[in-house]
C-alpha cells in the first residue's frame, strides 16, 4: 500500500506527541464572509456592513487511535467532520 505524503502529517504529529490531546475545530458561518463561497447567494444590500454569526466548536480527544496507519486516520478525521462521528480513542 502506498500512502500519499500529504496524509501522513497529522498521523506523525499524533504519534510523536501521544501524551497531548487532539483538538478538532469546526467553524461555521464564514461561508458568508467576503471570501466565502455563499456570498453570491446574498442580496447586494446584505453584503455590505453586516455582522456574521460565526460559531466555533472545539472537541478534545485524548489518546487517538492510530491503528490502520495514516490513511485510516484520515478517513476517521473526514468522518468526524462530514458525519459527526467521534474519533476513536484508547
Amino acid at each position: 500500500m502506498t500512502v500519499k505524503p500529504q496524509l501522513t502529517g497529522v498521523h506523525d504529529l499524533i504519534r510523536d506527541n501521544q501524551e497531548k490531546p487532539v483538538l478538532m475545530v469546526t467553524i461555521r458561518g464564514l461561508e458568508y464572509s467576503a471570501f466565502g463561497r455563499a456570498l453570491g447567494k446574498l442580496p447586494w444590500y446584505k453584503r455590505i456592513l453586516r455582522r456574521l454569526p460565526v460559531h466555533i466548536h472545539l472537541d478534545r480527544f485524548d489518546g487517538v487511535l492510530l491503528s490502520g496507519g495514516p490513511s485510516a486516520l484520515n478517513k476517521r478525521i473526514e468522518s468526524y467532520f462530514n458525519e459527526g462521528t467521534p474519533l476513536a480513542t484508547v
